[in-house]
């Protein structure tokens, strides 16, 4: 039993340091409730200065974070490259030559705004936000406004993460009563 414990205790230890390291730049749309209310926010350990995400049409955002440039005066919401597709081209507030200050930085969350979506049918077949279709170029920048490159690893996801910890937590156990029935 003590060896039991003690594989499912690495392995869970295991996994969750994976998921942990898995994205160094998670962009996260959590749905608010039942509404057609999504909160983005975003979780890195990178400064993220700007980032250029693809939403579908007629969905509406407003920015909640001091630090990112409003419509018009830096940030834009407009026509993306591939049909029926919107692109959210969030940018820093401040800016002095190529230096920007990132609006994200910590392994916390940083709400950056608000989504409002037409409907409330998002999930991971048919997600809220998707990459840049190369509308701006990129889908996350640093603060140079430089795109990340492929080695950095950047995450989207529509709905809230707590399944995830389910079905880790399935799997243990699944793990767990298959050892012991072969025991």
């Amino acid at each position: 039993m003590k060896k039991l414990l003690g594989t499912v205790v690495f392995a869970a230890a295991l996994m969750v340091g994976t998921v942990a390291q898995a994205a160094a730049i998670n962009i996260i749309a959590t749905r608010v409730g039942t509404s057609n209310i999504y909160n983005l926010t975003i979780e890195t350990t990178l400064p993220v200065a700007a980032i250029g995400i693809n939403v579908p049409t007629g969905t509406t955002f407003v920015i909640n974070n001091a630090a990112v440039a409003p419509f018009g005066s830096g940030s834009s919401l407009g026509d993306a490259a591939t049909a029926g597709l919107s692109s959210l081209n969030l940018n820093p507030l401040t800016c002095v030559g190529i230096n920007c200050t990132p609006f994200a930085t910590t392994p916390a969350s940083t709400l950056i705004g608000t989504f409002t979506a037409l409907n409330n049918t998002y999930n991971q077949l048919n997600p809220l936000i998707t990459p840049d279709d190369d509308s701006v170029g990129g889908t996350a920048f640093n603060n140079i406004l430089e795109p990340y490159d492929t080695l950095t690893q950047v995450a989207l996801t529509t709905v809230p993460e707590p399944m995830t910890a389910v079905m880790l937590g399935l799997g243990l156990a699944a793990l767990g009563v298959i050892r012991r029935k072969a025991a």
